[in-house]
C-alpha cells in the first residue's frame, strides 16, 4: 500500500491480479477470487508487521502472518534440486514464492536487513544495503528528505508537525 499517494493495488481484484501478473507470481491471477485478496493483504500486513516487531517473535503480528500463512495451505516439494513450498490453492501457488524468499532470506541472514521506512506516511519495507544496516527510509531522495524537512521545520518554528 502506498500509504502517502493512498493508492493501493490490492484495493480492488482487478488491481490484486493485475500485481499478480506484474510480478510474476504466476499464471493463475485470473482463477483468484475477492477471498484470495484479503488473504493477501493479510499476509501483506503480516510481514510487514513481523519485520516492524522482529524482536517481538511471539508478538501478535507473528500469530496473525501464522494464520495467513495457514490459509494458504502450504506444502514442501522437492523439484530441481531445491525444496520449495507449494499449495493445494490458487492463492498458495501464487504466494509461495513469497514465503521462500522470506524463508531463505531468514537463513541467510538477509532478513535482518529489512525493514519497514521510519516515515509514518510511507511504511515500505525495503533492503537496507547500507554498510552499517543503518538506513530509517526506504529512500533518501524522497521519504529521508521528506523527514529531514519536516523534522527542521518543527525545529526552526518551535512547532510540530504531521507526518
Amino acid at each position: 500500500m502506498d500509504l502517502e499517494g493512498g493508492a493501493d493495488r490490492l484495493s480492488h481484484l482487478d488491481g490484486f491480479t493485475d500485481w499478480v501478473t506484474a510480478v510474476g507470481l504466476g499464471s493463475n491471477a485470473s482463477a483468484l477470487g475477492e477471498n484470495d485478496r484479503r488473504a493477501a493483504i493479510e499476509l501483506r500486513e503480516g510481514i510487514r508487521a513481523l519485520v516492524r516487531d522482529r524482536d517481538d517473535v511471539d508478538s501478535a503480528s507473528s500469530t496473525a502472518l501464522q494464520k495467513a500463512i495457514d490459509d494458504l495451505k502450504l506444502t514442501v516439494v522437492y523439484r530441481d534440486g531445491i525444496f520449495r513450498s507449494d499449495s493445494i490453492t490458487p492463492l498458495g501457488r501464487t504466494l509461495a514464492p513469497i514465503i521462500d524468499a522470506l524463508r531463505d532470506a531468514m537463513s541467510d541472514g538477509m532478513w535482518l536487513r529489512l525493514k519497514v521506512c521510519a516515515r509514518d506516511k510511507c511504511q515500505w519495507v525495503f533492503y537496507d544495503n547500507s554498510r552499517n544496516q543503518g538506513s530509517h527510509w526506504c529512500t533518501t531522495d524522497v521519504c529521508g528528505s521528506r523527514e529531514k524537512a519536516r523534522r527542521a521545520y518543527a525545529r526552526n518554528t518551535g512547532r510540530t508537525t504531521e507526518n
